[in-house]
């Protein structure tokens, strides 16, 4: 999961504007702090996780919903 976040989040800060870029960087960043104090609970870290890509994904379906690239 861990891998599929990472690339989902690689390729879609290539794909918006610098605001945005910044805004998502800002989101990582208050992720990684939540998944950090799941430690090792194991269904804290799996929840995180599918919250985290879902979000990825609903942002990447926002994004092509704007048009072709």
């Amino acid at each position: 999961m861990d891998v599929e976040m990472a690339v989902r989040y690689q390729m879609l800060t290539g794909l918006v504007a610098m605001g945005a870029r910044g805004n998502m960087q800002d989101e990582q960043q208050v992720w990684l702090k939540s998944r950090k104090a799941c430690g090792g609970n194991q269904l804290c870290l799996l929840n995180a996780y599918r919250r985290r890509i879902g979000t990825l994904k609903d942002e990447y379906a926002n994004l092509a919903s704007r048009g072709p690239f």
